[in-house]
């Protein structure tokens, strides 16, 4: 904590004598697929929807994943794709606590076990 590194072995503990909070860990895909994931509408105002390329769907447990501009991780939900599977989900440009995020630059990471796509959106 010295030096103000940030690890997932870091916890922190407050002096009231309250517990830990403990950073949520995303597991990585062991692929990653090429194709982008598109946003639409890229910039957006209200809200835009990520969509997989034609023809391509994420399947079993989906994680999402949004960065802000400084790779600070802004969004996160975990789905469970039904069948025939997930292919395009919409945001609404909150954070995790739902608060409303500033225009900016946005990274999304959509991904299963086996392959992640990658994008980025435009807030204004």
């Amino acid at each position: 904590m010295c030096y103000g590194v940030i690890s997932p072995f870091t916890s922190f503990e407050d002096n009231t004598g309250g517990g830990t909070t403990a950073i949520e860990e995303i597991p990585a895909p062991t692929t990653i697929n090429s194709n982008p994931l598109v946003a639409v509408p890229n910039p957006f105002r209200s809200s835009t929807r990520l969509v997989l390329p034609q023809g391509q769907t994420l399947g079993g447990t989906v994680y999402i994943a949004i960065y802000d501009i400084h790779g600070r991780l802004v969004y996160s939900t975990t789905l469970q794709a039904g069948q025939p599977g997930l292919s395009e989900w919409g945001w609404d440009g909150v954070d995790s606590s739902g608060r409303m995020l500033p225009a900016g630059v946005y990274t999304v990471r959509m991904f299963s076990e086996d392959v992640l796509y990658v994008g980025k959106v435009v807030k204004e």
